[in-house]
């Protein structure tokens, strides 16, 4: 039996993800996340233990769109005919300090 150290809830944002800084950004969309980790789809190849930056767009009511980065790595791949579902680690939990928008977000799910 799998155990997990953080809660998962349904998150449905749009993401960007990228492997190098200045490398093309991947778009997708995420299905589910943690303080410790994101679960989503994307087009883009992807392999499993592979460092990734996470791109999330946000809504803010006062500022509209917000882009909060979070490092992490590929830790599960399954590609199917829709494309690819990857689960990816951050590198650190998530805390309120470095990313409050999204941390108020998945708390209040």
């Amino acid at each position: 039996m799998e155990r997990r150290r953080y809660e998962r809830v349904n998150f449905f944002c749009r993401v960007g993800l990228t492997t190098l800084p200045g490398a093309p950004v991947r778009e997708g969309r995420s299905t589910d996340i943690s303080l410790g980790g994101v679960g989503l789809t994307t087009g883009g190849q992807f392999a499993v233990g592979q460092p990734v930056t996470v791109t999330f767009y946000l809504r803010d009511p006062r500022q509209g769109e917000v882009q909060d980065q979070v490092p992490g790595r590929v830790v599960n791949l399954k590609a199917d005919m829709d494309g690819n579902r990857l689960g990816v680690e951050f590198l650190e939990p998530l805390d309120e300090r470095r990313h409050p928008l999204l941390v108020r977000k998945v708390l209040s799910l």
